[in-house]
């Protein structure tokens, strides 16, 4: 699940990449800081999740567990909810223009949402780790 999420981080990075250099002519408007400020808040919490997770897979010498796994997808889920912020607030500090093709950001914005569809979706994700953290086997 690192490897697989470490894609989504990236497309979130390109993203502020393109994003920046779109808000630039934007700079006075008094929103423009904030939102640029809050995106890449968001783009720290996907790196944060996705570094726990390969912290947490030591060299891949970790226990195989149902908290394992629970504590992975949690982290999946949040990097995925924090690229995807990363996309709606890119959008919103790039203004109009980066709706359009030419900015190169549209297309990025559709990639980010395919982490929606790895395992485990995120009411899935929430329903297992709760199981789990209730003592169960977080399946039914």
């Amino acid at each position: 699940m690192p490897l697989i999420m470490s894609a989504y981080v990236g497309v979130a990075e390109r993203v502020v990449e393109r994003v920046v250099e779109l808000a630039r002519p934007r700079s006075g408007r008094p929103e423009t800081a904030p939102l640029l400020g809050a995106m890449l808040n968001r783009l720290t919490a996907a790196r944060d999740a996705v570094r726990a997770m390969i912290d947490a897979s030591d060299d891949l010498c970790f226990e195989s567990s149902v908290e394992q796994a629970s504590a992975v997808f949690s982290r999946k889920t949040n990097a995925t909810e924090a690229c995807l912020d990363v996309m709606r607030l890119a959008l919103e500090a790039g203004g109009g223009a980066s709706y359009g093709r030419a900015a190169g950001i549209e297309a990025l914005v559709r990639d980010a949402h395919g982490a929606l569809y790895h395992p485990l979706p995120a009411a899935q994700q929430q329903r297992f780790t709760g199981r789990v953290a209730l003592g169960g086997a977080g399946s039914d």
